[in-house]
């Protein structure tokens, strides 16, 4: 969505970050995207913790 209005993901698949601004999370996990940082990456919140999500990992 625009910026402003955040929207919620599922994801597909479990993910371990790679780096502490990578969100780690489990299939199924309910995510909240801000934004679409690039073609891979979403900038979003998993447990009260904002960071990086991996796009091939969710479903928006």
């Amino acid at each position: 969505g625009p910026l402003g209005s955040p929207e919620f993901a599922i994801a597909k698949f479990d993910y371990v970050g790679r780096s502490a601004r990578e969100l780690s999370f489990k299939k199924g996990a309910s995510l909240l995207l801000y934004h679409r940082a690039s073609e891979d990456w979403w900038e979003g919140r998993h447990n009260g913790i904002d960071g990086l999500v991996p796009h091939q990992y969710i479903v928006v």
